[in-house]
């Protein structure tokens, strides 16, 4: 449903009143679709990488060229998940995607951490004390940039589809981005680091939902 600003403010306020209160229900609405629950999955083991013996040149996107680096297979369950429309990266990634494997999908941990995603970085806070190392945490999960192949017809919207709590099997490469002005995008390609540059930049060519219990 659409309206046009002229439409809305030429009703009396009475309507106006009831098609913004309908607009922001129906907003809400549709945030909700990509807000699924967290349920215990897996557990699935780490991805898997494999570095290739030469950057490997993908389809360009626009005025960035795409290397890949590391081939890149991972079974994971979307813990959180964001979409962004306006950065400089979203042309490339409109979303990321905060997967998580082995000990973090399964109980108590996955209901005592609370899992969020803000400006390209994934975050997590609890209370009281964990059941398992914090470290441990960093290790089974990656906030994922998340490029769908261009040359793949369907599957950007596959990928913009999936939500929080669903299992899924994706795979593609690592990358790095060179751009025409000089800016650069490059991903992380370990899973034991932190902080800035610790991110996943995700190129990926298939995407699997996995059934869980």
């Amino acid at each position: 449903m659409s309206f046009h600003l002229d439409e809305i403010f030429s009703e009396p306020p009475a309507r106006v009143a009831a098609i913004v209160l309908l607009l922001v229900l129906l907003g809400g609405g549709l945030a909700a679709t990509r807000e699924g629950e967290l349920r215990p999955a897996g557990p699935f083991d780490p991805p898997r990488q494999s570095e290739l013996p030469y950057l490997k040149p993908l389809p360009s996107k626009g005025d960035f060229e795409i290397w890949a680096t590391d081939d890149y297979e991972v079974e994971a369950l979307i813990l959180s998940r964001e979409r962004y429309r306006f950065d400089t990266e979203a042309k490339l990634a409109p979303v990321d995607f905060l997967l998580g494997w082995g000990p973090v999908t399964q109980e108590p941990i996955l209901s005592e951490v609370k899992w969020s995603q803000s400006g390209r970085w994934g975050h997590y806070r609890f209370k009281g004390e964990l059941p398992i190392e914090q470290r441990e945490i960093a290790r089974n999960t990656a906030n994922t940039h998340i490029v769908p192949d261009p040359e793949s017809p369907g599957l950007r919207r596959q990928l913009l589809r999936l939500k929080r709590g669903d299992a899924v099997r994706l795979n593609g490469y690592l990358i790095k981005v060179d751009g025409a002005n000089g800016w650069k995008w490059k991903s992380s390609r370990s899973r034991n680091d932190t902080g800035n540059g610790a991110c996943e930049l995700f190129y990926v060519t298939s995407v699997e939902k996995i059934d869980t219990p």
